[in-house]
């Protein structure tokens, strides 16, 4: 028997215990199974590591796309302009 399906098999009849004990509803096949899926550990680790492998291929691919770098520059010295002539008469 697969060592996942033992487990879930026994979070499923974990849950169905205790909806009964607490007088709940009953839960349905599907509801149980995510009940099970949401509260198993080793399900989400393995969820997360999906999750991480994929962030991990965008970030891989993420290097063959081109890279635009913006700059900027301010430039803080002011120079008069001269037309050729001044109103006090020197150039």
């Amino acid at each position: 028997m697969n060592p996942f399906s033992s487990c879930l098999q026994r979070s499923l009849l974990f849950s169905s215990l205790l909806s009964i004990s607490l007088g709940a509803q009953a839960l349905t096949l599907d509801e149980a199974l995510r009940m099970a899926k949401e509260r198993n550990g080793t399900v989400r680790a393995a969820e997360i590591g999906v999750r991480s492998a994929e962030s991990n291929i965008r970030l891989t691919k993420s290097g063959f796309l081109p890279t635009l770098t913006p700059t900027y520059r301010y430039d803080t010295i002011r120079r008069r302009q001269y037309t050729g002539s001044s109103i006090s008469g020197k150039d």
